[in-house]
């Protein structure tokens, strides 16, 4: 029984390492590109640097905490404020719109969270974004990319 209780708490740390792989990579990506950012769009190179920086909080926050829907559900809407703050100047100067949104998804692919199911010690690893989810953000990046205010991430369900 040691084994098997090894092996799930191994099988739990083994997604909380993949989630944060992917998430250092969308961020390392979304750094690279601020550095392909010329000097004539300085305001717009800020805002980017500025929206990497709230993001790599949110993620360290993030990563730093026990996963649960609701956590993750937090680490999302704190993204996904973050670009709206920076997507205006971002489209304006640059024409990242369409990136920006790619990166939010990439984000939202990332997150994982680990349930425990009923009594047991089991754990069962679920995509943070189901069918309702996945719908609701796909509204929200709409009304991001309207400019608009995104409504708040709701818990995901099972």
């Amino acid at each position: 029984m040691k084994e098997s209780s090894a092996s799930k708490k191994a099988a739990s740390v083994n997604v909380i390492d993949q989630e944060k792989i992917e998430l250092e990579k969308i961020l390392k990506d979304f750094e690279s590109k601020i550095k392909n950012i010329g000097k004539h769009h300085t305001k717009a190179k800020k805002s980017a640097e500025d929206l990497l920086r709230k993001l790599q909080a949110n993620a360290n926050e993030y990563l730093k905490n026990k996963r649960t829907p609701q956590i993750s559900c937090i680490f999302i809407d704190k993204c996904k404020i973050s670009i709206h703050q920076s997507f205006k100047v971002l489209q304006r100067d640059l024409g990242w719109g369409d990136y920006l949104l790619n990166m939010l998804k990439a984000i939202v692919r990332a997150v994982r969270y680990v349930l425990p199911l009923g009594n047991e010690n089991t754990f069962f690893q679920k995509k943070a974004v189901g069918v309702e989810a996945a719908e609701k953000l796909e509204m929200d990046l709409l009304r991001l990319s309207k400019n608009t205010s995104a409504e708040s991430c709701t818990p995901f369900h099972l």
